[in-house]
């Protein structure tokens, strides 16, 4: 058993023992398992008690872990009321911080847990909270490491878990791994109890397989619905987990047993979105619904069924539903499987606020039909990259945005895809320059400068750079540590190479304009419907680099004032676009 949050006296100690064995127990009778247990209890407080916290070091962790929320939260001013917050949410932030920033403290934890590993050779570990984090940085630190084998025939129960709070996931090098090797050495099955209602930050593993599964289950035990011993008595732990993880513990139901091996696999889908009747008649466009049939058509001339193409437009595209069908377009991706994710509608940026409650970066959004430049209706990298980021590897993940985060309604006569914010959330984004007497853009990139952060230019730096000045959607900044050194030690110890990042279509670059195009009485984005005819006047395979250039080429002769740009791995930008059209019959 791993504890969470610890600093507590000797009486309070076996209070919460006695509970986690009473719950533990009657959950694994349940389950058909009547044998006795011997618990062993991880003692790591020591290890921590060399890391004494202070205010500034819990505030900042509440800040770095709200951020991260599943739901939206308003994270304005956390430095407030911070008084008034329990012992528990302000110890185990804190402690969290710690462990994120300090690789002196993780590394002594996990030899800390090794030890007492080795000595007790338990056959489940239990690990709440905090106590998550540093199994899974133990565990996969040995299967990275080459002692897999080690883990053999050994379960492990994650509950009321930080780990993949994305915070977390900067110190893991942006990404969880399962517990296993390549060969199959390793945890045999890691159940993780998720509880949406839980307060102290958690969130579910951000994939599941044969042998790593959440189980999803709602409580309240007030005020944090957080305590371990509530969470081993959850019916879905007697249920579904402990009948797999305890040797002796009766057979799962058929029903159960049908939940665990992989989803059956689809190779190829594309999730289409295209808006034109937004609700203000300022905002409307004429192109992008068209711009969907196009794309979809241009999709099965590629090789996707029809089946395999889903749409949101206009009145149905909000961001629930948006939400929804990424579900979809997400699950179940495996090695070599290709997804498409198209937008066409408005772009905008929106202010983010940091824990002092100021504005410390833009974020790029898209507009679902019901935005109103409040993050719950908000598409940012934020809500995006929970799909992304842990993809395969080889995984063909592609996203076309024809739109723009530049503003404005029209140039030069013709439509453009960018929307004005509100005059109180430009103020956010603007400072007054006493020199010029005159309002100019705020540069965020100048304050983290004065605050120890460097930066490196958008979309030019190199993929394991941080930008804190402008999260754009699909770089998964949120992710990557502000360290390269820190980001490669990482990537080394977990044993794998970072977030994954997909391949980007941009119509227009960040300071630009996306245009609409009049071909004749039907309207479409000048992006999407030159990509469309570009790739479809193609005589053989071209890249995707090959592809744009022609189609920034086109744009510029035809006098757009747009440069469609490519973001992601050089060896995805340099792949074939993978057509149908182009394939020889056998």
């Amino acid at each position: 058993m791993v504890h969470g949050v610890g600093h507590q006296d000797a009486a309070e100690q076996q209070a919460w023992k006695e509970r986690w064995e009473q719950a533990f127990s009657a959950s694994a009778r349940q389950a058909g398992c009547s044998r006795a247990f011997q618990f062993q209890y991880a003692d790591y407080d020591a290890v921590f008690q060399q890391y004494p916290l202070d205010a500034w070091t819990i505030a900042r962790g509440l800040a770095a872990l709200a951020a991260g929320a599943l739901t939206p939260q308003d994270d304005k001013g956390l430095l407030d009321g911070l008084d008034q917050m329990g012992s528990v949410l302000r110890w185990t932030a804190g402690m969290t911080l710690q462990w994120v920033e300090n690789a002196d403290l993780r590394a002594a934890l996990a030899a800390t847990l090794r030890q007492q590993f080795d000595a007790f050779q338990p056959d489940l570990v239990c690990a709440h909270s905090l106590g998550s984090m540093a199994c899974y940085e133990l565990f996969r630190r040995m299967v990275a490491g080459g002692e897999a084998a080690a883990l053999n025939g050994r379960g492990l129960l994650t509950f009321g878990s930080q780990l993949a709070n994305p915070a977390v996931r900067q110190a893991l090098g942006g990404r969880l791994e399962p517990l296993y090797d390549a060969d199959g050495q390793g945890i045999s099955q890691w159940f993780q109890l998720y509880n949406p209602l839980d307060r102290v930050f958690t969130w579910p593993l951000p994939w599941q397989d044969a042998r790593s599964h959440v189980l999803t289950q709602s409580f309240t035990d007030p005020p944090l619905n957080h305590d371990g011993a509530v969470y081993l008595a959850q019916s879905r732990l007697s249920g579904e987990a402990l009948p797999q993880l305890l040797p002796l513990a009766a057979p799962a139901p058929r029903s159960v047993q049908a939940l665990l091996p992989a989803a059956a696999r689809t190779r190829r889908r594309a999730l289409l979105v295209g808006i034109n009747a937004y609700p203000k008649p300022e905002m409307r466009l004429n192109g992008c619904v068209n711009d969907v049939y196009l794309m979809s058509s241009v999709l099965q001339e590629c090789g996707f069924a029809a089946d395999d193409i889903r749409v949101l437009s206009d009145e149905r595209a909000t961001r629930d539903a948006l939400l929804e069908r990424l579900d979809w377009l997400a699950d179940g991706v495996g090695p070599g499987d290709e997804r498409v994710f198209f937008y066409s509608g408005h772009g905008a940026e929106l202010p983010h606020y940091g824990a002092d409650g100021q504005p410390d970066r833009s974020d790029e959004t898209l507009v679902p039909v019901d935005f109103d430049w409040q993050p719950e209706h908000a598409f940012t990298d934020k809500e995006f990259y929970r799909y992304y980021s842990q993809l395969p590897y080889d995984a063909n993940f592609v996203a076309i945005f024809d739109c723009c985060y530049a503003g404005g309604m029209t140039r030069g006569g013709r439509t453009v895809r960018g929307i004005d914010p509100p005059d109180d959330v430009r103020h956010r984004m603007l400072r007054w320059e006493p020199r010029h007497q005159m309002w100019v853009p705020r540069d965020f990139a100048e304050q983290a400068a004065q605050a120890g952060r460097a930066f490196l230019p958008d979309r030019a730096a190199p993929a394991d750079a941080i930008q804190l000045r402008r999260h754009g959607l699909g770089e998964a900044k949120a992710l990557w540590t502000d360290s390269e050194p820190a980001f490669k030690a990482a990537t080394a110890a977990y044993g794998h190479a970072g977030p994954y990042v997909p391949l980007l279509l941009f119509a227009a670059g960040q300071a630009e304009l996306a245009s609409e195009y009049n071909h004749g009485a039907a309207a479409y984005g000048a992006f999407t419907f030159t990509l469309a005819k570009r790739l479809r006047a193609a005589a053989q395979p071209l890249s995707f680099a090959a592809l744009i250039a022609e189609v920034r080429q086109e744009l510029q002769a035809l006098g757009y004032q747009q440069t469609p740009t490519l973001s992601g791995h050089p060896d995805k930008m340099a792949a074939l676009v993978p057509a149908q059209r182009w394939k020889q019959p056998g």
